[in-house]
């Protein structure tokens, strides 16, 4: 019976996390039909980043896996988006997907040497940010707090082909666990496909 309580505690805590986001503050989304860079005009595909390809044509999967038709299948990089979050880098996935309270787009790359994501939480006319980071050595904790969020839609957001597109740029600070602040910027172009 405890159990089964417990289940339905962390049941009802995952619905209300779904429907509100934990965000420092939320701001107005701006739509715009002149953000037409380059990176919206084309598509280019990687391997995940835990596939090497040999020179001979075969694969390795780094992560001690075995070789499928699936984790070798090519992923779009939608994202063009810069972070200086753990030394400067580019995060160039996102993935866009329905939630309660609107969409949720979640940018992150950079793996191995960088892990971090970056989660644009729509709601209507609003949105909020929150931001999320792992570092390869032990830290008992980090706080980030945004400091300034923007977000740029082409016009009503979604695509023909069914893509939120724009532009995001937001500053945060990161706290250590001895206290030491610092403070980053992440800011560059989306398009993700709205997963069903």
């Amino acid at each position: 019976m405890k159990s089964l309580l417990f289940a339905i505690i962390c049941l009802q805590a995952a619905i209300t996390n779904a429907q509100t986001p934990n965000c420092d503050f939320k701001s107005p989304i701006k739509t715009s039909n002149n953000i037409i860079p380059e990176f919206f005009k084309y598509h280019s595909y990687t391997l995940p980043w835990y596939i090497i390809r040999h020179e001979n044509g075969s694969f390795e999967n780094t992560l001690g896996e075995d070789i499928s038709n699936e984790s070798i299948k090519p992923i779009e990089k939608n994202a063009f988006v810069f972070s200086t979050h753990q030394s400067n880098h580019l995060m160039n996935m996102a993935e866009a997907t329905k939630t309660a309270y609107g969409f949720k787009i979640s940018i992150f790359g950079g793996m191995p040497a960088y892990c971090s994501s970056l989660d644009i939480h729509i709601m209507k006319d609003k949105f909020c940010t929150t931001f999320e980071a792992t570092y390869p050595a032990p830290i008992k904790e980090l706080n980030w707090k945004i400091i300034s969020q923007k977000l740029t839609l082409i016009s009503s957001g979604i695509s023909k082909e069914k893509r939120i597109q724009g532009k995001v740029s937001i500053i945060l600070e990161e706290k250590d666990d001895a206290g030491k602040v610092s403070r980053h910027r992440i800011a560059g172009y989306f398009k993700p496909p709205l997963a069903e």
